[in-house]
């Protein structure tokens, strides 16, 4: 488990998505919407990016005027290394990820991009679409104590924390950190941590020595810092769900994020945590 050279800051507001289907057929209903979308750029920002933010911000709009509530996964990330680009912009990714769910563009006309006073280019797309309105909310009883996490962690201390689900419930742990080989999922592991079922007001250490988890021997959570910057954050995401979906793509902030949006509001529940590490 390696941590890099960056700060996050971990602002996190959920209310769930949920993808069209015919099982939440019932459960949903949609609205036809017209609206705009606008993004205002510099010169250093390529076509393409401003017309895939206008776009984004006209799906935004939509949700709005067919009266959807903004359900948002947002992380501010401010990077201390410039070469690190893979977490810049994942703010808006996740909101994208979000957002996309619940819409079905019908229509879309990119306008020509027009310049304002401060000569920046304003770049706008207009669309008609079919948004869908959820009428699911989250299961406020089906929730999970989180504990165990510390303000900061030595280099090479191992990591533990505590749940303790108020429902039975199988628990997905996800680690994300600034690149591709920095992510993964913790919990359950092929091999290591079997796929079990946690039972209600029962607390279970992670990682989990006893023996109904375990495949053979058992596993350490070790926290390695390898920069020479005082401070280095990684983020554990901890998924309770009602049933074992399972998670199958390669660990990363939008296949998670995609997964996670499948799943029913009243069926999961979301935490997220940063990690510090010092010398």
């Amino acid at each position: 488990m390696k941590i890099q050279k960056i700060i996050i800051i971990l602002i996190y507001t959920i209310l769930g998505v949920g993808l069209c289907n015919t099982t939440y057929a019932q459960r949903e209903k949609t609205k036809t919407v017209e609206v705009t979308g606008m993004y205002v750029a510099g010169d250093d920002v390529p076509p393409s990016i401003g017309k895939a933010r206008a776009l984004l911000e006209a799906k935004k709009n939509a949700l709005r005027e067919a009266g959807v509530q903004e359900d948002v996964y947002a992380i501010s990330v401010i990077s201390i290394n410039s070469s690190n680009t893979d977490f810049k912009e994942i703010s808006s990714e996740l909101g994208r990820i979000s957002i996309e769910g619940r819409i079905r563009i019908l229509q879309q006309k990119d306008n020509p991009p027009k310049v304002n006073d401060d000569n920046l280019l304003i770049y706008s797309t207009t669309i008609r679409a079919e948004v869908v309105v959820e009428e699911e909310t989250e299961d406020l009883n089906f929730v999970c104590k989180i504990s165990g996490f510390k303000e900061a962690y030595r280099e090479n201390e191992k990591l533990t924390f505590a749940v303790t689900p108020k429902q039975n419930c199988y628990l997905r742990v996800f680690l994300f950190g600034p690149n591709k080989n920095s992510n993964g999922i913790i919990y359950p592991i092929d091999a290591i941590f079997k796929d079990i079922q946690l039972t209600a007001n029962q607390e279970v250490v992670f990682p989990p020595e006893k023996k109904e988890f375990l495949y053979d021997t058992e596993f350490e959570y070790t926290l390695e810092k390898d920069t020479d910057n005082p401070v280095e954050q990684d983020i554990v995401l901890i998924v309770a769900l009602k049933h074992p979906y399972p998670f199958v793509d390669e660990v990363s902030f939008e296949s998670v994020m995609n997964w996670l949006s499948r799943i029913k509001r009243d069926e999961k529940f979301v935490s997220w945590h940063g990690i510090n590490i010092i010398k």
